[in-house]
Formats: C-alpha cells, structure tokens, sequence
C-alpha cells in the first residue's frame, strides 16, 4: 500500500528514512465541487541501485486514465515526471519542497500530528500501511504453485476463492464509485474510513438543520449550499471519487453511509489477509484467518429442506409459479446451489445458555460478497453510522 509505487514509476523501493516510520510516498487530492476541481497527485522518492535516487511525479484529474484528463475543462502539459540525484538528501529535499508547495504543509510536521488540510492546498489521502500481497490471485486448485496441497474439500475451497478473490471486491469497489486510481485495492485504510463517516455526520446535521428551518421557513438555500459544498469537498478530498457529486438528500447521504460501511469491512478483510504467514496452502490461510468453521450442509440434512421451503415461500408469485411449472426465462428464480453452516470460535457455548428457548425466527441477511469475510470473522454488526 504505502510501501507500493506507481504503475509509471521507476523500478525500486519507495524510500523509508533511517527512523523506519517516514516514508517518502504520498498520494494527493485536491477536490472542489464548486469549481469542478477534482484533480489528484502522486509523488514518491525511490531509490535504485548504485546510490541512484529519483523524485517521481504524477498528476491528472481523479479517475482519468490515459490522454481523457486533456478533454476536461482544464489541462496539464504532462502527467508525469522523473528527476534522479545521486544523494538521498538531494532527493527528499526535492520531494519535501514539493509537498510543501502543493499542501502548504511542512512534511517535517507531519511526525508529531494528524495532516491539517490548508486553504487552496491539496488533500493528503491516507494510506493503508499493510503490504499489498504479492503473488498471483487466488486459484481453486488442490495444490499451490509451490507443491503445497490444500486441505479444504472441494466446495468449501471453492467458497473461500469466491469470498476472497480480488477482481470481485475490486468491482465492489468500483460499484461503490471509489477511484481506485488513488485508493485501490491495497490502500484502503481504516482511518479514513473512520473520517468519511465523520464528514458525513456533519452533511447529516446540515440536512436536519435545514429541514427544520424549511418547516419553519426561515431555510436560506444559499447558506445551505455553502456548507455541504465544504462538507463534500472535504468527504471526497478524503474518500477519492472518479464522479464526486454533492450530497442534497438523506437517500444520497445513506448511499455514502453505505459505501463506507463496505469499505470499512474489506479493510479489515485485507488486515486480516496480512496476517497470513504463508507456510500453508494460501486458501487455508484464508480460511484460518476468518476465526469460524464453515461446514457445507449434506441435501439430506432438515434444514436444507426447510431453507428451501422459506425460500419458495418468500418468493414473488410470478418467480413461485415459475419455481414450480418451470415455465418464463426464470432469470429472476433464486437457486440455492449450497447451503454452509458458520460456527464461531466460542459461539457456541454462548448460545449453549439459551437453549431451552424452543421459540426460533430464522434471520435473513441479504449482503455484498465483498463483506462476508468480515462477517465471519466479527460476527453480524450494527454498524454505528447506520
């Protein structure tokens, strides 16, 4: 993540100075709904072979990708530049003049202290300190690249690649309207997740603030329009849009919620993924990581049936009807293919205590694929925003 350069990047390490915290890698944002600024800035120290150092540079509008940044409406002579020193010291003061010209901050201040945004300046978009995994994705094989067999039958193996593949949790991503060009898979950090949803506390007031004085009709549209302007700006400054829109409605506010709550579990699915120590087959390390048992329930077992049943019963009549005459294209007919038990470490014997209760409801939960990982792990949560 922070520790990961550029596509365009030269080939080298990004470069951590001797107290082995700072890191000469910083992704920058700068965001302005009112002025349809929406432009990013990446610029990182990497240092080579033979004492060879080099300040590299990039820039364009967030989300753009190749020459599409010249059509907007404003324009850059060029999207990316290296210089090389032959000294360190060279290098990063090159790299700490920069940052102070484009933020207004001294990167120097950054040790003791949270990045305070200034006037005019660019964001600095937090990044996740986790290694992004190396290797190839995921394949449902009995056996790693490296001979070493997997222990997981078959379908629960097929499971654990679905949960933990990364193109799918990137098209999650994607779903939710995150610029992956600045915050991809291996940068997502929990701590700008948790500032996200403090933003949007503050779009939330705005907006009950205003409906109050519109019942009251002392609402000015002018002075609400001023603050979610700053309010969104500083969201999407923090949590990168390729389409960054202002905030209006309670439903657009509940979107953004929602985009945060999946984002804050596939953080946690990637901190639990670095703790994988790689002396196993990598799906069950996976698994090992999830804190559950997962065990696939035989067609023969009660509960399928009665699974099944709840199913065809909650059924809209037409997808019923097909469910039962096999008759319409039946695309919208759900199919279980299989049905897994899920047993927490030390569930249950909590649950032991509660079982001379005979009255059970069973619980449905519909859910993004992208945040199952972090179900299993933690449990069902309700999630504080919410």
């Amino acid at each position: 993540a922070i520790l990961q350069t550029d596509e365009l990047c030269p080939s080298g390490r990004v470069y951590i100075a001797p107290d082995r915290v700072t890191v000469y890698n910083a992704a920058l944002t700068q965001v302005d709904l009112r002025n349809n600024f929406n432009k990013s800035y990446r610029m990182t120290v990497v240092a080579q072979s033979g004492e060879r150092f080099c300040f590299f540079r990039r820039w364009g509008r967030t989300g753009a990708k190749d020459d599409s940044y010249k059509r907007a409406s404003y324009t850059f002579r060029e999207d990316h530049k290296t210089e090389v020193f032959r000294s360190v010291g060279a290098a990063t003061r090159a790299f700490e003049a920069q940052f102070k010209k484009m933020t207004g901050v001294d990167w120097s201040s950054l040790k003791g202290w949270e990045f305070q945004k200034q006037p005019g300046g660019y964001m600095m978009v937090e990044l996740s300190r986790l290694a992004k995994e190396k290797g190839k994705r995921l394949k449902c094989s009995s056996s790693a690249d490296d001979g070493t067999r997997c222990s997981l039958e078959p379908r629960l193996r097929s499971l654990i690649e679905q949960l933990w593949d990364e193109n799918t949790i990137i098209d999650v991503m994607k779903d939710q309207g995150v610029d992956l060009e600045q915050m991809p898979l291996g940068k997502l950090s929990k701590k700008a997740v948790e500032k996200g949803h403090k933003v949007l506390e503050g779009v939330r007031e705005v907006l009950e603030v205003n409906k109050a004085e519109r019942g009251m009709g002392t609402s000015n549209a002018l002075v609400l329009k001023a603050k979610l302007e700053a309010a969104c700006t500083e969201f999407f400054s923090i949590i990168p849009s390729a389409s960054p829109r202002m905030i209006t409605t309670f439903s657009e506010l509940q979107k953004r919620v929602d985009m945060l709550n999946v984002l804050s579990d596939i953080a946690f699915a990637q901190t639990l993924a670095s703790k994988s120590k790689g002396l196993n087959h990598p799906l069950d390390e996976k698994y090992a990581t999830m804190n559950c048992d997962l065990k696939l329930l035989p067609k023969s077992d009660p509960k399928w049936d009665y699974i099944q049943r709840s199913l065809a019963n909650t059924c809209t009549a037409k997808e019923r009807m097909a469910q039962l005459y096999g008759y319409g294209n039946g695309t919208n007919v759900p199919e279980i293919l299989d049905i897994f038990e899920v047993e927490r470490k030390g569930e249950a014997k909590r649950f032991a205590t509660h079982d001379s209760i005979k009255n059970r409801k069973l619980l449905w939960h519909g859910t993004n694929i992208a945040v199952v990982v972090a179900i299993c792990a933690t449990g069902l949560r309700i999630m504080p925003h919410s």
